[in-house]
């Protein structure tokens, strides 16, 4: 027999429609459009991050310079200006006692004797430094804008916020007595502006350091008793002339810094220090301030940037004493630094 096999039809080959193919390409155009948004997205963020790194570093080189130098200003003499007068407000010009081993803000070995004059200005979007004998170079670039203002002590010797003046409202004894100054830099790009407070401490040694010690010139009463005048070592020379009750001839005041007490030791040694650092990116207030309350300062944030943003924090403090840094991100918190004639830096606080 015969073995009879059936054989069954070929099922006939079906393929892709035209709208088939269409719905494909347009789902594949949203894939490859969503990765390249992605990637542009990184792109653009590793940018920013870019030039505020660039932006940072360049704040901190210029703070840094313009800081030295304003630290030597002045002299040996108290009526040595520490500054020269500006017709703009984005230029600064320091004068400074030439010393052995002193730099000029082009990190130039300084000769001779006499003072120095170093200036510091805007060229575009560079910021510029001249030397004394007329050097000039670009410390940093990107830079779109700086303000200087002067700060002039008032009665109490002590510079406030409200003491910093513009170049166009300052006096002749305005450039006299200005012991520090406020600048603020505003970077290209970044949207970085930040500022920081710099005092000349040439020029607050030759007007309190130490303190002159003051002689107590009272005389004695006239009858049995009287003292003679005491010798103070304050600033100030007291000069009241004992009473003549008999018996009972007071002092005169012995010389000090408040006229009435000896064995003063001038005012104490004060600094500028400035804190930098970054903050969780929802920080918006910072505050910075002596632990016993007697000195405030000033703080500006940057931009947020992801999750952190800088920081940079001022204050005129006694050297060594405690300041106390507080930041509102939930609930208030506060972080103790030593001040320092210098930069801190605190980092991801």
């Amino acid at each position: 027999m015969v073995a009879m096999y059936r054989h069954k039809p070929l099922m006939p080959q079906k393929g892709f429609s035209l709208v088939e193919l269409l719905v494909g390409l347009l789902i594949s155009l949203f894939l490859v459009g969503g990765l390249l948004s992605v990637f542009s997205a990184n792109q653009q963020s590793s940018q920013v991050k870019r030039n505020l790194d660039s932006a940072q570093e360049a704040f901190r080189f210029a703070s840094f310079t313009i800081s030295r130098i304003v630290r030597l200003g002045g002299g040996d003499n108290p009526d040595d200006p520490m500054v020269l007068s500006a017709a703009t407000d984005d230029e600064l010009s320091v004068s400074f006692a030439i010393a052995p081993g002193v730099t000029d803000c082009l990190g130039l070995p300084i000769t001779g004797t006499g003072t120095a004059v170093n200036r510091f200005f805007l060229d575009g979007e560079n910021l510029r430094c001249e030397n004394s004998t007329g050097q000039t170079a670009t410390l940093v670039s990107g830079v779109a804008d700086m303000t200087i203002r002067y700060g002039v002590p008032g009665i109490d010797q002590w510079v406030e916020d409200g003491d910093f003046l513009l170049a166009a409202d300052m006096s002749s004894d305005d450039w006299m007595n200005t012991t520090s100054v406020r600048v603020t830099l505003a970077m290209v790009g970044s949207g970085l502006e930040s500022t920081f407070v710099t005092a000349g401490r040439s020029k607050l040694v030759a007007q309190h350091g130490g303190g002159s010690g003051g002689n107590g010139s009272g005389g004695g009463g006239t009858a049995p008793g009287g003292n003679d005048g005491g010798d103070g070592s304050g600033e100030g020379d007291g000069s009241d002339n004992g009473d003549d009750n008999p018996g009972n001839g007071d002092d005169g005041n012995n010389g000090g810094g408040d006229d009435d007490q000896g064995n003063g030791d001038g005012l104490p040694n004060t600094c500028q220090s400035v804190v930098t650092g970054t903050v969780h990116h929802n920080v918006n207030v910072m505050t910075i301030s002596a632990i016993d309350n007697s000195a405030s300062g000033m703080c500006s944030i940057g931009n947020k940037q992801q999750s952190s943003r800088s920081f940079t924090c001022s204050i005129s403090a006694v050297e060594d004493e405690q300041l106390r840094l507080t930041r509102n991100h939930g609930s208030p918190s506060e972080t103790l630094v030593t001040a320092d004639c210098g930069n801190q830096t605190v980092t991801n606080w």
